[in-house]
């Protein structure tokens, strides 16, 4: 190569390096990404001619296109059931084909021979006799167990002609363990399998406390007086019950529960702690003072959101909790005479929950164990329920409710009932 070639390319160069920017006019030199029209952006990129791509080879085809059912579930449905209908109403014509990319739960199950209304039918009769608040809309129910265990249940096409009838069960919330007891006595059900009503036996309490079992005979255990640590334990749920957050009263409360249970913890510590809240034996710990003072803090219950817990009504479903317990331990006889809270405050707030049956039947059985538990206790009690107006007709109210939605409401109801009439 000659000399006179290298320095003519040079020169090239360096009128090129030099040049001005507005003369090459390159967008690409300055870029600013925002909202201004007129600035350029790498966003969008120059348009640049597409050659023409070759077909697929003779001899393979192109992969047809998925249909209206298959694609995917990209689309949230909106929840348009307003109204709790007694039975699950579906059609069979709109249920949805299983996508081909939707992967289902492990908890479904394939219906043969059987259509979706009946099966629905089975689904909504087993829900009731399990005592689990339903709601419904078209192929797909909201579902809630009495320990808050939330999950939804949907129906699908698994081919044409609406056979077989897929069952999917998602949880949401809540325990695994008493999901998946609802969820095999739902698919049971669904299958047409008959369920079993009968009552399990549950483990038989301690006749004895634990410090006496043979096996810590040999044990040096310091003895302790358990007035005392009901008295401290009761404290720390009272704490909770002040604190700012609603999780955390939620835990005190639940924390009183089972300081009321006789079969959490012993007979000793739960008739204390429930002399406490009933005849208040203690008059520096004022538990039902907070319990109270907690509840009209957490207002009304507020619409579940996806995945989340009401904890409003978790935290009035526990406290009335409370109270069956407390009243199943001590003599109620004496305490309806002696404690006038319980005519003026509690047999108003229990029938107020009785009559919201219909949006929280859970709590409503509850409440009525507690007026069972008053009624039958004494003719005073009796006669405290019976003057106020409504409360017949409330608990009618409820038993058709629970005949419908709620075995376990229906059947408390008509037993608080009897004894009334």
């Amino acid at each position: 190569m000659s000399g006179n070639e290298e320095d003519k390319r040079s020169t090239e160069r360096r009128s090129y390096e030099f040049a001005d920017p507005e003369e090459n006019n390159l967008e690409f030199r300055h870029v600013k990404i925002g909202s201004n029209p007129g600035t350029p952006s790498l966003l969008k990129l120059p348009s640049l001619p597409q050659a023409k791509l070759p077909g697929p080879p003779k001899g393979l085809l192109r992969p047809p296109r998925l249909t209206e059912h298959q694609t995917s579930l990209t689309v949230k449905k909106e929840w348009t059931a307003n109204v709790a209908t007694a039975s699950w109403e579906v059609c069979p014509e709109e249920l949805d084909l299983v996508p081909l990319d939707f992967p289902l739960e492990r908890t479904h199950r394939e219906i043969r021979g059987s259509d979706a209304c009946k099966v629905a039918t089975r689904i909504s009769s087993a829900l009731q006799k399990l005592s689990i608040q339903a709601d419904y809309n078209k192929d797909e129910a909201k579902c809630q167990t009495a320990d808050f265990v939330t999950f939804h249940i949907r129906l699908f096409a698994g081919g044409e002609g609406c056979q077989p009838v897929v069952v999917e069960l998602q949880r949401r919330n809540g325990p695994a363990m008493t999901f998946m007891q609802s969820c095999r006595a739902i698919l049971n059900a669904a299958e047409g399998v008959p369920m079993d009503t009968r009552k399990k036996k549950c483990m038989p309490p301690f006749n004895k406390p634990i410090g006496e079992m043979k096996c810590l005979q040999g044990l040096s255990l310091s003895p302790k007086d358990p007035v005392k640590e009901a008295d401290g334990s009761v404290v720390k749920a009272i704490e909770l019950l002040k604190e700012e957050k609603s999780d955390l009263n939620v835990l005190g409360m639940e924390k009183l529960c089972h300081l009321t249970d006789p079969m959490k913890c012993s007979r000793t510590t739960s008739t204390h702690v429930a002399k406490m809240i009933i005849l208040g034996v203690n008059k520096d710990i004022k538990v039902r003072c907070e319990m109270y003072s907690c509840l009209s803090r957490a207002g009304e219950d507020d619409e579940d959101t996806e995945g989340f817990m009401d904890l409003a009504r978790q935290l009035r479903h526990h406290a009335l909790r409370v109270f069956d317990n407390c009243l199943q331990l001590i003599s109620v006889k004496d305490a309806v005479k002696e404690q006038p809270w319980i005519k003026e405050t509690l047999i108003p707030m229990l029938l107020r929950v009785v009559q919201n049956a219909k949006s929280n039947p859970h709590c409503a059985y509850v409440a009525t164990c507690c007026l069972s538990n008053l009624v039958s206790s004494c003719e005073h009690g009796r006669e405290s329920v019976q003057q106020y107006d409504g409360a017949i007709d409330a608990l009618q109210q409820a038993s058709i409710v629970g005949r419908e939605y709620h075995d376990l409401l229906a059947s408390e109801t008509n037993r608080c009932l009897e004894r009334l009439l």
